[in-house]
């Protein structure tokens, strides 16, 4: 077994080996290919990015305290008023760049007639006055909308145009026109870093073939070679001069939205140099799981083997009637494995089939103790009844009809006792059983055996093991009356439900003792005639019905009249006696 799975381990390895060799040399196209979707979603984030710069210019239109403070300004009588105006809206355009300096915002400008509203006073006197009435004029001209000016990007950056009207009052009052300046640096980093997995990045943007921004100058020195008409799609390239030889991965897309082509490039040998690296890893990752896979296979089925010899073991030895499962070297009954299973369960095999040769055995013992017993009560049945109904004759002719009454119950009781024909016993008939036998108790305690008996009608053809609740009654009536001189109070009731039936059997004049039947099971208390017959209930109503069926022995105290009972609960499923049916 070891040298087969060794075997296969040492094939699956040499295999994984020859096909990442082959994968690696034959398919390094899709390499390119994710890498290629990397740097072309750079362009997808970079017109986000604009539209984020719109909606800000936007954001800053609609200001209500900028559109105060404009109006303020421009209709200001007194110094007081503009310098109010002044301040609030510088205060605003600074928050407006610190909230967003994550955008690549070099600062913001409001144009006023003649006044100059700014976050960076000097940034915006150093844009030459032509530049700036010409980016007025753009705002003013293009009807409210926001307008991507390109023409200054290489010396001063990209700028963001709108016109400011007054909106609220819709008299649509030109209020000035609003500069945002971007340094692309700032957004093309951002945007590069979020979407590519290289350092060494060069970028390169176009609007037609006017060069918008550009941060790698020995590249940019071979634009013939990039093909900057090139449309999407990667291309490897090989720059060369007499002071430097190199080989680029460069990708070509578009902006979304804008009129813009970008060129992406990473050095070739920065791609390839992970393409090693991996190959490496994979390789060292192969060769140290072979090892583990070797080194764990090689201790599990050791391990196995061990454990199936024990196995082995014990079923010889249980062949040879020698193997007692108490005395296995290793408890495999915590183990939830196939291991553990197969010993826990021939291990449970072997105990139920000890106890089905016991039980067999026993019950083979009882059997024949049973078969005698039955053959000593054959002892002529007809004799005892002529002599019964004699007794009856004779009491009828005195005129004693309370010996008679006694007389014929005992006949009846000794007939339901000694009939073994009838096998099915319903709670009709038990209560009748209980019947006759309260009438010779009578007979014998007259006043001070007081009884009654609960039991609704719908249960009354229920099946019930036979004489089950007259040894209790018999209880009742002996430890009762021997304890109080006083009337004995025996109850019997019940309640079910739609599987189950519950009959108490309860009196006064004693008590059980604490766990009572549970001492009477384990030995604890030595059983006398009564308990022999309560265990005898309790076992013959588990062994017909199951472990959740028995007895339940406990006592209560009646408050109304002060005095403790004795209370015996029987519990059996509800079934109506085949007899009925």
């Amino acid at each position: 077994m070891q040298f087969i799975i060794f075997t296969c381990i040492f094939v699956i390895s040499i295999s994984s080996f020859t096909g990442i060799f082959a994968v690696s040399h034959s398919n390094r196209e899709s390499l390119y290919q994710p890498l290629t979707g990397y740097l072309s979603y750079s362009g997808t984030e970079l017109s986000k990015q604009l539209d984020a710069l719109d909606n800000i210019t936007d954001m800053i239109f609609s200001n209500t305290t900028i559109q105060d403070m404009l109006v303020l300004n421009k209709y200001a009588i007194h110094n007081s008023e503009r310098k109010i105006a002044q301040s609030g809206i510088y205060s605003r355009l600074v928050n407006y760049v610190f909230d967003f300096d994550n955008r690549g915002i070099n600062y913001i400008t409001i144009f006023q007639d003649k006044d100059i509203f700014s976050s960076s006073t000097s940034a915006t006197a150093k844009l030459p006055d032509d530049i700036k009435n010409h980016l007025i004029e753009i705002g003013k001209n293009n009807s409210g909308a926001t307008q991507l000016v390109t023409d200054y990007c290489q010396e001063y950056g990209l700028f963001l145009v709108k016109e400011i009207y007054e909106y609220r009052n819709l008299n649509l009052d030109n209020l000035g026109v609003l500069l945002v300046n971007i340094d692309l640096d700032t957004l093309i980093n951002t945007t590069v870093a979020i979407n590519s997995p290289y350092e060494n990045v060069s970028y390169f943007l176009y609007e037609g073939q006017q060069l918008l921004y550009s941060n790698n100058n020995f590249i940019l020195h071979n634009t013939d070679k990039l093909a900057t008409n090139q449309q999407n799609g990667y291309k490897i390239i090989n720059l060369n001069d007499s002071k430097k030889n190199e080989n680029i991965f460069a990708v070509y897309g578009n902006v979304p939205n804008q009129n813009w082509n970008f060129i992406v490039t990473v050095p070739y040998t920065d791609i390839m140099s992970t393409t090693t690296f991996t190959l490496k890893s994979v390789f060292f990752a192969i060769t140290l799981c072979v090892l583990l896979a070797l080194i764990v296979s090689s201790r599990l089925i050791t391990k196995l083997l061990n454990h199936l010899e024990l196995l082995t073991q014990k079923m010889q030895q249980f062949g040879n009637n020698t193997y007692i499962p108490e005395n296995s070297p290793i408890d495999y009954s915590l183990r939830e494995d196939e291991i553990g299973l197969l010993h826990t369960t021939f291990d449970n095999m072997v105990i139920q089939l000890n106890h089905l040769i016991t039980e067999n055995y026993t019950n083979e013992l009882l059997k024949k103790e049973a078969q005698i017993k039955a053959m000593e009560s054959q002892m002529a049945p007809h004799f005892l009844y002529n002599t019964l109904d004699s007794i009856n004759w004779r009491a009828q002719v005195i005129q004693a009809e309370s010996i008679s009454r006694a007389t014929i119950a005992l006949g009846n009781l000794l007939r339901i006792t000694l009939d073994k024909r009838n096998s099915q016993f319903t709670l009709s008939d038990e209560i009748r059983t209980l019947e006759y036998y309260f009438t010779i108790q009578k007979l014998r305690y007259e006043k001070r055996l007081n009884y009654s008996i609960n039991i609704p009608d719908n249960l009354m053809d229920c099946e019930i093991p036979k004489l089950t609740l007259q040894p209790l009654v018999e209880n009742s009536v002996r430890y009762g009356l021997e304890a109080i001189s006083e009337t004995c109070h025996i109850t019997i009731t019940s309640k079910s439900t739609d599987d189950t039936i519950l009959i108490e059997v309860k009196n006064n004049g004693s008590s059980f003792e604490e766990n009572l039947l549970e001492d009477l099971i384990e030995n604890r208390v030595l059983p006398d005639g009564f308990g022999i017959g309560i265990i005898n209930i309790h076992k013959r109503i588990q062994l017909l019905y199951g472990e959740m069926y028995g007895l339940y022995l406990y006592n209560i105290f009646d408050k109304d009249t002060g005095e403790e009972y004795a209370c015996v609960q029987i519990k059996f499923p509800k079934k109506i006696s085949r007899k009925m049916r």
